[in-house]
């Protein structure tokens, strides 16, 4: 899992991605609110990525 709180420290150091850090869960949380509400009622068909610029293949 790419969230902060259950990387150890060493694995911290390692992660790259171009924001230079794992997501919190509140981040995805929001992406996710926004698109289980009404505000999001004419998006259609997309990918949203809330990955901070990762693409994890795996």
């Amino acid at each position: 899992p790419l969230i902060l709180a259950t990387m150890d420290d060493e694995a911290q150091k390692q992660f790259t991605s171009p924001m230079g850090r794992p997501a919190k869960p509140s981040e995805i949380a929001t992406c996710v609110v926004i698109l289980a509400s009404s505000d999001s009622s004419c998006v259609s068909g997309q990918n949203i990525h809330c990955n901070g610029g990762t693409v994890v293949n795996g």
